[in-house]
């Protein structure tokens, strides 16, 4: 998150001009070395320009709304009309999602969606590029290990928080130690290696994405609220299954060696690909096939009502996230063209991931 760059979304920029609500540059430059950000001439002028800035200068302008009158309506005045948010109430993640573009200026595929993907690229082939199951128990630690810094910084809206203290507030949030969810983790991954993959960036891995398969038992016990899922073991996994849950997402630090750019696209062709392989996907379904997630932040809540996701109504009771769950129904006349198209999507490119 150090490095990568966002924009101000054009509509938040106008609406800023209009009012006169902008920051002067001696106030926004001695606020960021107040709060160690640093400052760099000239980045105030490519915010209001709607410049590629990094993503840090982003969250100062949101923090600079507590000085600046003006600002603090305007953000709390769009956020409300955009997405129903009360800043009074949001942490400055939940903001920069609202006022900003998409990291690195490229779209975020977890929105964009299907339709996007499948007319651009020829997946089957594509998808050996972008990622392939963790390679060993070590990998598969360094990524859950990658998920908790992510988490961490996400709870606190805090980009620049140290790895460390990330995995440590990730831990209290979640009521579990990063050791225990790693030796979960990799039970999942020796039952079948394809539960934990990873997105290829040019070097190395930069995502991750944990998809759990399960009996039809354990899969009612996490939508009603009664299990988590990083409780259960490798016993409790079903292969294939049509009652599947989305456990993990996450991304590498920027500052070990990730890549600034957006890593969605990526790291959905691999979910796909693992939903597709790890259920009895087919086209057309002869089962109706049930997928659970749960949004632990804005981020993630947007993400999953883009992809038509409903909440269920109940939340994992560790956090107090809510749980969204998806159904492509077997039935013709329930399908959408959505639903088609992610299924076909998902029967090919689970073809490429071969039972392990």
């Amino acid at each position: 998150m150090f490095n990568r760059t966002r924009t101000l979304l054009p509509e938040f920029i106008e609406r800023l001009d209009l009012t006169n609500g902008w920051p002067i540059e001696k106030a926004f430059k001695r606020k960021g070395q107040d709060l160690d950000f640093g400052y760099k001439s000239g980045t105030l002028t490519n915010l209001k320009r709607g410049n590629p800035v990094p993503e840090k200068y982003c969250y100062l302008l949101i923090k600079m709304r507590w000085d600046h009158k003006p600002l603090h309506e305007v953000i709390a005045a769009f956020c409300s009309e955009q997405e129903g948010i009360d800043i009074a109430r949001a942490d400055d993640s939940q903001i920069l999602n609202v006022i900003c573009g998409p990291i690195g200026g490229e779209k975020d595929w977890f929105v964009a969606g299907l339709p996007d993907l499948g007319k651009l690229f020829d997946l089957r082939r594509h998808l050996s590029r972008v990622g392939r199951p963790a390679k060993d128990a070590e990998e598969v630690s360094e990524a859950v290990r990658w998920m908790f810094i992510d988490v961490g910084r996400l709870q606190t809206g805090n980009p620049l928080l140290p790895g460390d203290e990330a995995i440590r507030i990730a831990a209290d949030w979640g009521h579990l130690r990063l050791e225990d969810y790693q030796a979960n983790a990799i039970s999942w991954w020796r039952r079948d290696r394809r539960t934990v993959m990873v997105g290829l960036g040019e070097k190395k891995p930069i995502s991750m994405t944990i998809v759990l398969p399960l009996r039809e038992r354990e899969w009612h016990d996490v939508r009603d609220g009664n299990r988590v899922p990083y409780s259960l073991g490798a016993a409790d996994l079903d292969v294939p299954s049509n009652y599947l849950v989305i456990e993990g997402l996450g991304q590498r630090p920027v500052e070990e060696g990730g890549e600034s750019t957006a890593f969605t696209r990526g790291a959905l062709m691999v979910m796909l690909a693992q939903l597709g392989s790890l259920s009895n996907c087919a086209f057309p379904p002869r089962n109706d096939l049930r997928i659970l997630a749960f949004a632990s932040n804005e981020v993630a809540r947007m993400r999953l009502k883009k992809q038509h996701f409903k909440a269920t109504g109940t939340k994992l009771h560790t956090m107090g996230v809510d749980l969204y769950d998806r159904c492509i129904s077997c039935n013709r006349l329930k399908r959408s063209p959505l639903d088609d198209l992610a299924l076909g999507i998902m029967t090919v490119l689970s073809h490429t991931l071969p039972c392990m």
